[in-house]
């Protein structure tokens, strides 16, 4: 980005907007507001300034997409932005000095924050360069010993997925109930990398209503949601298909026959009012502590299966529980679960990430 490097220039406005230095919530010309979950990549080819930026409008509807910077808002016309397709995933037109609404390709508006040359001074922003900086990735941060540049990158990445993930579960809630949509992130999440797919495709195969109808029939109740798992995913049949379950280098514990015992007591808690409304009051009943949810999906070890410890009950939270609230909260207009700040407070499980 060319032009001189000073207050009000694109390259300062593409500066301060990489170094999250913008105080928010912006404000569009329009009114709304923007929280910016991450700001992007700048783009060293040819279309926006920004790509795969993350913004939150009006604190409920998630938008990712690209960013473009100009001085005068005239620009976006002048430039020929208007006419090029390529402009057409933009999500956001950040400027130094109002002008026309910009519009697309085809045809959408995009939202335009002003930035005024005095917002954020030079002292504001001591070495900060003004121009596009180089990306450094989380391995560059930390062979360089950047720990809060590295600290910052993290939790910028882990709001990311956080939010990717909610926006993946708002789309499933228009396809499947809430109870059926939380049961099989909950399954995923239990199957660790190796697993994954076959534990959700297990949950898609025995879907939470009927494997709720099945164990409600039995005299034991957690161990009758243990069997409809195993006899679903084929487990108490012949070794061939045993073997379709990948098994490599697997504890004890984290064996599908295991895992699906373990699993089956944590279902069996969310009777009568599935999981997504358990889940939902004890979010409410730790009032803004994620203690009562983390022990709403920790189980004790027993006889033939390992649990479901602490660090695995952690990241159930925050790639399962807590983004899916958030999208359940958007679809129901439940503004009192506050699944995003609970997020925020999660501990680290043990091997340092609450995202996998």
């Amino acid at each position: 980005m060319g032009g001189p490097q000073e207050p009000g220039s694109e390259a300062w406005l593409a500066a301060l907007w990489q170094a999250r230095l913008l105080p928010e919530p912006l404000r569009t010309t329009d009114g709304r507001s923007i929280a910016v979950i991450t700001p992007g990549l700048p783009n060293p080819d040819r279309g926006p300034d920004f790509r795969d930026a993350l913004l939150l409008f009006d604190g409920c509807v998630l938008r990712c997409g690209a960013v473009e910077v100009h001085r005068f808002a005239r620009d976006w016309e002048a430039h020929g932005h208007a006419a090029d397709p390529v402009y057409n995933g933009v999500i956001l037109h950040l400027v130094g000095e109002a002008g026309p609404a910009p519009h697309c390709a085809d045809g959408t508006t995009v939202p335009e924050v002003v930035v005024p040359a005095t917002l954020v001074s030079p002292q504001q922003a001591p070495g900060i360069r003004y121009g596009y900086a180089e990306a450094r990735p989380c391995r560059g941060l930390r062979a360089e010993g950047d720990g809060a540049a590295l600290a910052v990158a993290l939790e910028e990445a882990g709001q990311r997925r956080f939010f990717e993930k909610a926006a993946r579960f708002r789309a499933e809630l228009g396809a499947a109930t809430p109870d059926h949509v939380l049961y099989r992130a909950l399954m995923e999440g239990l199957g660790y990398a190796r697993n994954q797919d076959a534990y959700r495709a297990l949950a898609d195969r025995l879907p939470w209503e009927r494997l709720a109808a099945q164990a409600r029939v039995a005299p034991q109740l957690s161990q009758a949601w243990g069997d409809a798992l195993l006899e679903a995913a084929g487990l108490v049949a012949e070794a061939e298909t045993r073997a379709a379950w990948d098994r490599f280098r697997l504890l004890p514990a984290a064996q599908p026959e295991a895992r699906l015992r373990a699993a089956g007591r944590l279902l069996a808690r969310f009777p009568p009012h599935g999981p997504a409304q358990r889940s939902a009051a004890a979010v409410l009943a730790g009032q803004g502590r994620p203690a009562h949810l983390l022990d709403l999906l920790t189980v004790r070890a027993a006889a033939g299966d390992g649990g479901i410890g602490r660090d695995r009950a952690i990241v159930l939270a925050a790639n399962g529980v807590l983004p899916f609230l958030w999208a359940w909260a958007e679809v129901e207009g439940r503004e009192d679960l506050a699944a995003g700040a609970l997020y925020r407070r999660l501990p680290a499980a043990a091997g340092g990430d609450r995202i996998t």
